[in-house]
């Protein structure tokens, strides 16, 4: 219940800041923040509250991709994307499994809701770094920018790659 409390405040919080500091920004957050706070509510009231210290793990990426923000790399990062995968989307997954195993709808519905999210933000994610590395090949010369071309598309074919062979074993593990 305490970790609902306090990651409820943080939502509040962060939204308040976003509104002060990047009010282009704030829509994606108040609508993440917003759907968070029901959740948590409902999760509390419900005394289903260790549900939400479960689901948790998922904000690992969030807590990734801010390191590297914080080091000044603005830049997507493939550990950002392999902390998406295994525990936005692969986790949240076996999470919506086991909500319609205990037959809560309300939870059920409300993670395939999130599901659909945590997917839009992954392929979101995927396209930002193809157009980030990119942007830096179109600043080099031609002999840089042909590397970095090569080295892109090795990049990209290497991400398809992993993200089918991802899915694959998420298959059939369920």
């Amino acid at each position: 219940k305490a970790l609902c409390l306090f990651f409820l405040g943080y939502c509040f919080t962060d939204t308040f800041f976003c509104v002060l500091h990047y009010p282009d920004q704030v829509s994606i957050g108040l609508r993440h923040h917003t759907g968070y706070a029901v959740l948590l509510v409902y999760l509390m009231h419900s005394g289903k509250s260790l549900l939400f210290a479960v689901g948790a793990i998922e904000e690992l990426p969030t807590l990734i991709l801010s390191l590297y923000e914080l080091r000044g790399e603005t830049r997507p990062r493939l550990a950002t994307v392999l902390a998406i995968f295994a525990m936005r989307l692969s986790y949240h997954l076996y999470v919506t499994y086991k909500a319609a195993e205990l037959m809560n709808t309300p939870l059920f519905f409300f993670s395939v809701y999130l599901l659909l999210h945590h997917i839009a933000w992954f392929r979101s994610w995927f396209f930002k770094r193809v157009e980030a590395v990119k942007a830096s090949s179109n600043s080099l010369s031609a002999t840089e920018a042909a590397t970095s071309l090569k080295s892109l598309k090795l990049e990209v074919t290497s991400h398809v790659y992993l993200v089918t062979a991802l899915m694959v074993f998420q298959t059939v593990m369920h």
